[in-house]
């Protein structure tokens, strides 16, 4: 029954596209704002191996705009939760659950099992490592970063760009509806590279008071 249901999918994905989504392994780095709607996303498009990591807990400040946390979660792994919720919409799947931090003690030791990477991390420090390690490892990174009403995402194979957009650490604000934007074009993005349509070194802009998505190219 839940196949037949995920089989509706197929008005956005071709055969091809469905048998690579059924062998790829995937890795969403950070569980919060971002990493919640693209790992509950990618279990109703129908992935069967996906790897969340998270070393944080929810906590009351994550409640307006974390997919996971609710008033039952607080306090708890955000990959663990993850995962649990995952199974209950896809029990036969492959989901894991890494209750740690990726630093560069750890990162290609964890990455390297992976084929693809969603960078959903909430800090600029973990953003560049992962974008270094995932070009090291030849890993494509699927990055995004959001603050208040503007959103970034990428792409990224084998050309850095992270640092030229990263320069300092700024407070982060956001409520819930930049993330489930952002996340959402995060799978788009996926969904084209599993039909190998997507755009090579293109950088997506989300601007919400100006109701815009534009592109560049770096």
């Amino acid at each position: 029954m839940l196949i037949d249901a995920l089989s509706i999918n197929t008005c956005i994905l071709s055969p091809e596209a469905i048998e690579e989504l059924n062998k790829i392994r995937i890795l969403v780095v950070g569980v919060g704002g971002l990493g919640g709607f693209v790992a509950q996303g990618l279990v109703r498009l129908g992935a069967q191996n996906i790897t969340v990591i998270d070393g944080d807990v929810f906590s009351d400040t994550n409640l307006n705009r974390q997919f996971f946390c609710n008033s039952e979660t607080m306090g708890r792994q955000k990959a663990v939760v993850a995962v649990e919720e995952m199974l209950k919409v896809y029990p036969q799947g492959n989901y894991k659950a890494i209750t740690e931090f990726i630093t560069d003690k750890n990162a290609a030791l964890i990455m390297k099992d992976y084929d693809i990477v969603f960078d959903c991390g909430d800090n600029i420090k973990l953003k560049l490592l992962l974008e270094d390690f995932c070009i090291k490892l030849g890993i494509p990174l699927i990055h995004a970063g959001v603050n208040a009403n503007y959103g970034q995402l990428a792409i990224i194979e084998n050309k850095k760009i992270l640092p030229s957009l990263y320069r300092r650490e700024a407070k982060n604000r956001n409520a819930v509806i930049l993330p489930q934007v952002t996340s959402g074009l995060q799978l788009n993005l996926f969904v084209q590279y599993l039909h190998k349509k997507h755009k090579k070194n293109k950088l997506y802009l989300i601007d919400l008071d100006a109701m815009q998505i534009s592109d560049i190219n770096y």
